[in-house]
């Protein structure tokens, strides 16, 4: 009786012992996770101010975000946020998706990771906001190298010199400082036109960038990554009357449509959306945003809404 005892007694030492090791084992990885988890926030950069500021510069919009989920597939991290609130710029999701290239199968390429940001954490998120006919939502993404913590910058960064700075010059008001910093740098507004999935053509030819008739000379490129063809053209008026670059040498430019919407030879009239300023390159704007040059009841339609 006394063997039994003994022996259940050291069981239960050992077994305590065994949780006990378990318990203090998921404390150091829960801790490691958050060191590691920390390594890039814009308190630990020495020229933390110039990397907000040239982020903001390179936004077109930012917000405060609850971060929701991470997730992976074959080419992309995918990074998820819920909006809390808009900072500056034209944001209408109330839920945001990152998805950056993997540079490896456990960092992104702009050095962010799985456990980078924590699930239920708010952070101020610098962004990009780019969208066009071939996606099926607007694309996200960050502009900032560094990682921006909100309702916790203060609490684990009290003794920096960011947070200093920020309590000096704005009483510890980040949100001021993202606010002025966005006015005072000019950051890459963007104008959000809904177009791209409209299905009115008035509302495409109002609120289109360009409007142009062409002649299809041949294919440029087939889409690497989506169902995409672009296409070179010759240009024959612009009924919008803006500017439209095109190649120095050729003369012609190119259109990026949904493959094989446009035939060779053949004239079009096409709404389109600039690519960038400087670029011969523009996109189709809307799916239904070409019409052939012989239908001239549409073409007569869409000259009528230019001059209402």
């Amino acid at each position: 009786m006394k063997k039994k005892n003994l022996f259940a007694f050291v069981f239960s030492i050992l077994f305590i012992s065994f949780v006990a090791l378990i318990i203090y084992n998921h404390h150091l990885i829960s801790e490691n996770n958050k060191q590691s988890a920390s390594y890039n926030y814009i308190y630990e950069s020495t020229n933390a101010f110039d990397v907000i500021e040239n982020s903001i510069k390179n936004s077109t919009g930012a917000v405060t975000a609850e971060f929701v989920s991470f997730s992976y597939d074959s080419q992309y991290f995918i990074y998820k946020f819920k909006v809390n609130d808009i900072l500056y710029g034209n944001i209408p999701e109330k839920e945001l998706v990152f998805r950056v290239e993997k540079i490896d199968s456990k960092t992104a390429k702009n050095g962010y990771k799985s456990n980078t940001f924590i699930k239920g954490e708010t952070y101020i998120l610098p962004l990009l906001r780019f969208d066009d006919i071939f996606y099926e939502t607007a694309q996200y993404y960050f502009t900032c190298s560094y990682v921006i913590p909100y309702s916790t910058l203060n609490q684990q960064s009290s003794n920096n010199s960011f947070s200093k700075k920020i309590n000096e010059l704005y009483n510890g008001d980040i949100i001021s400082y993202i606010k002025n910093t966005a006015i005072s740098t000019g950051y890459q507004k963007e104008e959000i036109k809904n177009i791209f999935r409209n299905e009115n053509l008035e509302t495409v030819v109002k609120n289109c960038d360009v409007i142009v008739k062409v002649k299809v000379v041949n294919i440029l490129t087939h889409g690497i990554y989506n169902d995409s063809t672009t296409y070179t053209c010759s240009l024959l008026n612009v009924i919008n009357n803006v500017t439209v670059n095109t190649d120095n040498e050729t003369g012609y430019f190119y259109i990026t449509t949904f493959k094989d919407a446009l035939e060779i030879n053949k004239e079009y009239y096409i709404t389109l959306a600039i690519v960038d300023n400087t670029s011969t390159i523009y996109s189709q704007a809307s799916p239904i945003g070409i019409i052939p040059a012989e239908d001239i009841e549409t073409i007569t339609k869409i000259k009528n809404w230019l001059i209402e």
